[in-house]
């Protein structure tokens, strides 16, 4: 084998197929990466055994074809270190040798890289930008604790929707841009790898309960969730809430004030913010109202004054953190939850009371 390759490419295309690296307990080669050379291409490959990361250069000036099979985080390493425009790889025996700032040798092992077949049903074209966007609101809202495997997934159909049974996420946004489609559950470690992707992405949903996701450079696969029968019906639970208080607030005002509350949050158990709705403003105070901040409407639209409800905290700023724009509407009035709503978005929290 034998290449030479811009370094930047080389960079980014090692910066990609790192997401898919294994940690090589329960199959050691899952800590390396394969490099193929052929066609006038380099392809380089990761996997976990669960997930594959493939990223492919074709901007590269091929002397000798072949493959290597090399440890991961050396060779990323030492090609982030490397400050030369270009690199030349190339292998003799079993030592797959860096040229760049000087020469580097690196050892391989002959081994067979594992693979994974599949036989594609059905092919989606969603943009990176609109999937990557959504799958990061959503994520404030799904499950960590594998209350039920099911909902450590994004449920996506017509509409995405992640929640941990006491925070909801329900997004109207029909990234897949079909209404035909039957919905499937994305899990998280498969959804936390997408962000390297660009441009238009081909979605495809094999017959085996996998997807692929393919872009110019990069293709992702992995399997997909199982237990969507499971998985609650978070549009009819939102929209069964009956709300009497809407008010607009500025949120990274409200983030900012959640934050400086939480230096005072026990940290022994689970803590949570009072919030009391008053005529002009909402005053945010710990559970046992010692620290207290008060932080004026955006704009009122109904109000109940002197309504109160207590909610978690660090699940508030979960969602909150994870809303782009400057100002959210926060509907109130029902003692076992509030919503907060952002174009076609809506977060459900529940009361600490509820929650527990």
């Amino acid at each position: 084998m034998k290449v030479l390759m811009d370094i930047l490419e080389l960079q980014e295309a090692l910066h990609k197929v790192d997401k898919g690296v294994g940690n090589g307990k329960m199959l050691p080669i899952t800590k390396y990466i394969e490099v193929i050379v052929e066609d006038s291409k380099i392809m380089f490959i990761s996997t976990d055994l669960n997930i594959w990361v493939t990223s492919i250069a074709d901007t590269v000036e091929t002397m000798e074809e072949g493959r290597v099979v090399v440890l991961a985080h050396k060779f990323k390493n030492l090609i982030d270190k490397t400050t030369v425009n270009e690199v030349l790889l190339s292998t003799d025996g079993d030592t797959l040798i860096v040229k760049g700032n000087g020469e580097y040798r690196i050892e391989t092992i002959d081994e067979e890289f594992p693979d994974y077949t599949l036989e594609i049903e059905k092919e989606i074209k969603v943009k990176s930008e609109e999937l990557i966007k959504n799958i990061n609101i959503n994520k404030s809202a799904i499950d960590d604790e594998m209350v039920m495997p099911c909902l450590a997934s994004f449920y996506i159909g017509d509409t995405m929707a992640t929640t941990n049974s006491k925070k909801m996420c329900y997004n109207t946004n029909n990234i897949l841009k079909t209404t035909d489609q039957q919905p499937f559950l994305l899990g998280r470690e498969l959804a936390d790898k997408l962000d390297v992707l660009n441009g238009e992405v081909s979605v495809e949903l094999t017959k085996d309960n996998a997807i692929l996701f393919t872009d110019r450079n990069t293709m992702i696969y992995g399997p997909l969730h199982d237990g969507i029968e499971n998985y609650p019906d978070i549009q009819s639970i939102v929209h069964n809430f009956s709300f009497e208080g809407k008010v607009e607030i500025n949120t990274s005002k409200l983030n900012n004030i959640l934050g400086r509350l939480s230096i005072f949050k026990n940290t022994i158990s689970t803590d949570g913010v009072t919030i009391k709705f008053a005529k002009n403003f909402m005053l945010l105070s710990d559970l046992k109202d010692k620290n207290k901040e008060f932080l004026n409407y955006t704009k009122k639209h109904k109000l109940i004054e002197d309504f109160e409800i207590k909610l978690n905290i660090d699940y508030l700023v979960d969602i909150l953190s994870s809303i782009p724009q400057e100002v959210v509407t926060l509907y109130f009035g029902e003692d076992s939850v509030v919503l907060l709503e952002m174009d076609n978005v809506n977060f459900v929290l529940a009361s600490l009371e509820d929650a527990e």
